[in-house]
């Protein structure tokens, strides 16, 4: 009888802590984890936009005898905007500051769920034996966008991260 893989998905929020997640399917068990994305403090008359980066690793052990590579697609969800090419965290009185999550330094390509101009980001993990660990890491680059005028608070969002493989 032989194994098959059956699709799976799991979601750990970047953003607002890190969270971890395990799943299994018939030959591995992986683990997602999402650094939190922290942009600190936004000084509206500063010139620059704000860049920060954090990282998403997916770690993969293989249970039975295949050792064959492991492909996966890891996407981001909008925010609550409901609009991944215009994400905005929420602040005090309903005042939003603009940012978003890009997938290179480059801030040209939009992280989201590969619809409406935005890409997702594929990858794979490799077992080099059985019951090694192997992980891969993904980083997420964060920019939100100068001279916004905005109110005086807390600002914050939840975005969550969707592995497919």
């Amino acid at each position: 009888m032989p194994i098959t893989r059956t699709k799976c998905c799991r979601r750990a929020l970047l953003a607002l802590g890190l969270l971890a997640t395990t799943y299994s399917h018939a030959i591995t068990i992986c683990t997602t984890i999402a650094t939190p994305t922290v942009f600190g403090v936004y000084d509206t008359l500063y010139a620059s936009p704000v860049l920060i980066n954090s990282t998403i690793t997916v770690a993969c052990t293989v249970t039975l005898a295949a050792l064959n590579p492991i492909p996966y697609t890891i996407s981001l969800s909008t925010s609550g905007t409901s609009n991944t090419m215009a994400r905005a965290m929420a602040g005090p009185l309903g005042s939003l500051l603009q940012y978003n999550l890009f997938t290179s330094a480059s801030y040209a390509t939009v992280w989201g769920n590969g619809t409406a101009g935005t890409q997702t980001v594929a990858g794979s993990v490799t077992p080099l034996s059985l019951a090694s660990l192997v992980q891969q890491n993904h980083t997420v680059y964060g920019r939100i966008p100068a001279l916004q005028t905005v109110r005086v608070g807390v600002y914050l969002d939840s975005i969550t991260v969707t592995v497919d493989y």
